[in-house]
């Protein structure tokens, strides 16, 4: 070492412990280098940036003490100090007994906080506001900002960008970027008709919007067949940002739970005996009064109550509701204006040619 001498070392401006057994201390490097302490962080053996050995050592009013180093950090070796070397040795202040406030040493006043605040603020992706700006053609921040609000930003990262060699892909590796996404969370059961149909259908997948109160069914040979009505839904609706169930077991099997993995669609899940949590319940209420209600006026035999199903849901999608301010439940959905004309003629009415 440059120098075995013992040196009284004065910290300033920091917690004292009183323990006996306490031997060693943190120190804030930066707060030392504002009172003028130089520190050589670069182990002895490695080199420093310049390609030089590193020195190992902090230099206190031109007084070099060495630094020790067990490969985590640098430190010095500290105990307490006899009254003979109190009035003896030498003493070097590191720290200055100034109050240590760095806002107020470097005088940072609000509108600079705010500005540096805005520079370096991490932004969907990990990116500023500045780069955000350059690739939204330089809208302005507020509504960029509003922007974030109204988009999603499901992957910014892409690992080809990333990889040194890339990587031959056969498929597409954000499938969920490439399907069409509706903005709803959307709750789903099984029903469970008492006829069975012509096309010999058991039962029905509902989908029922929260907010839209969009409906979509699908009548199915059998329960296990659930999982087909989710492809159905999200391949002719959309992918939508959460879907509820209750515990039913083909809603919460291996394909279900993949699917939306895939598409990061997010799953919930009623309270056990807790049915009113899922609205599908109140929308299979609503449709089944409705397929009810046209089977009898217009004389159509129960078998076909499927095909009635599907007309009943498209009719609905097209009304105007209260709820939605006498908007249909298609518009709010998709943003699209329905058009009456494909409603040419009444379920089971006789066509001729």
């Amino acid at each position: 070492m440059e120098n075995e001498d013992p040196y009284l070392l004065l910290v300033n401006q920091a917690c004292y412990y009183e323990n006996d057994k306490q031997n060693e201390s943190l120190i804030h490097p930066y707060q030392a280098m504002e009172h003028g302490v130089t520190f050589c962080l670069t182990p002895k053996d490695k080199l420093n940036p310049d390609g030089e050995t590193g020195k190992q050592k902090m230099v206190v009013d031109e007084v070099n003490i060495p630094l020790l180093y067990d490969g985590r950090k640098m430190f010095v070796r500290i105990r307490r100090p006899t009254d003979n070397e109190l009035m003896t040795l030498e003493k070097l202040e590191i720290t200055s007994p100034e109050p240590f406030n760095p806002e107020t040493d470097y005088q940072v006043d609000n509108v600079t906080r705010r500005e540096t605040r805005r520079k370096y603020k991490q932004y969907p992706g990990g990116l500023s506001m500045e780069e955000w700006r350059k690739r939204l053609a330089l809208a302005p921040e507020d509504v960029i900002r509003k922007t974030f609000e109204a988009t999603t930003q499901l992957s910014m990262s892409v690992e080809a960008e990333n990889r040194l060699v890339p990587r031959q892909h056969y498929k597409s590796r954000f499938p969920f970027l490439r399907e069409k996404r509706v903005n709803d969370v959307f709750h789903s059961d099984t029903f469970f008709p008492s006829v069975t149909t012509s096309r010999n259908e058991t039962c029905s997948q509902l989908f029922f919007g929260k907010d839209t109160d969009f409906m979509f069914v699908k009548p199915l040979k059998s329960e296990s067949h659930s999982f087909s009505a989710l492809q159905d839904f999200g391949r002719e609706i959309g992918i939508p940002r959460c879907i509820k169930t209750d515990n039913a077991k083909t809603e919460i099997g291996n394909k279900w739970t993949e699917w939306c993995r895939k598409y990061l669609v997010t799953t919930k899940f009623t309270e056990p005996h807790h049915p009113w949590q899922n609205y599908s319940e109140q929308g299979i209420g609503e449709l089944s009064r409705m397929v009810r209600r046209c089977m009898t006026a217009f004389g159509a035999p129960l078998n076909r109550h499927g095909w009635c199903q599907l007309w009943c849901c498209r009719v609905r999608n097209s009304l105007a509701s209260r709820k939605l301010q006498w908007r249909t439940p298609q518009e709010r959905l998709t943003g699209d204006t329905p058009d009456l004309s494909v409603f040419r003629f009444h379920f089971w009415q006789d066509i001729e040619w």
